[in-house]
């Protein structure tokens, strides 16, 4: 069953309503893109019994950059990665791939490949010349013992133990490849954008 990740806030306004009727200006909750998606729970098994499969489509024109955290149950982030969508895009992730085999895009990533989107000049591409299209064996096994055990070396509890990796994911559109997440200041300030262009399933 596929679920939309899209979220919205509600904000009350109090006995005058909000001041329009647009989306961007009201935040009244709809089915409509956004800047940030919240994948609430996914849960992965070593020999893809249990898997978590999720889609990533650019609901605009213009080439974005998406920027996926995955986090622990306690909120410790484990792994970031960065996903280039051309115009209308649609990118399928196996979290299988990423979590077990360490496989993160297929033909790594391929920023101004869209011949058909329309180029976005406030994204640094030049950032993103060097992605890696596999996790390295070291930080692949950090990420395992982290989603099922719940430690890793040299930091105290980071989740709870669980027969198969689980976690949650935050996926944001972002102005250039990076390796921050939202605990990092400069993630807020440097990387992220706001632009709601982003829509998902699972």
């Amino acid at each position: 069953m596929k679920r939309a990740l899209a979220l919205a806030v509600l904000i009350a306004f109090g006995a005058g309503g909000a001041p329009t009727r647009n989306n961007d200006d009201s935040c009244d909750i709809a089915v409509l893109p956004a800047a940030t998606l919240l994948l609430p729970y996914f849960e992965v098994g070593n020999e893809g019994t249990v898997t978590t499969l999720l889609t990533l489509t650019n609901a605009s024109a213009q080439e974005q950059i998406a920027h996926v955290t995955l986090w622990t149950d306690y909120a410790y982030p484990v792994m970031s990665f960065n996903v280039y969508l051309t115009g209308y895009d649609v990118h399928s992730i196996s979290l299988h791939d990423v979590i077990w085999r360490g496989f993160l895009t297929p033909n790594g990533f391929n920023a101004g490949s869209g011949d058909f989107s329309i180029p976005n000049a406030r994204l640094d591409l030049q950032s993103c010349a060097n992605q890696p299209s596999a996790i390295p064996v070291e930080a692949l096994g950090r990420m395992m013992a982290a989603l099922t055990t719940g430690h890793i070396s040299g930091c105290n509890t980071v989740g709870r133990q669980h027969e198969n990796a689980v976690g949650y994911a935050t996926i944001d559109v972002v102005r250039k490849c990076t390796t921050r997440n939202a605990e990092d200041p400069g993630y807020l300030t440097e990387d992220i954008l706001w632009d709601n262009v982003l829509l998902g399933d699972y």
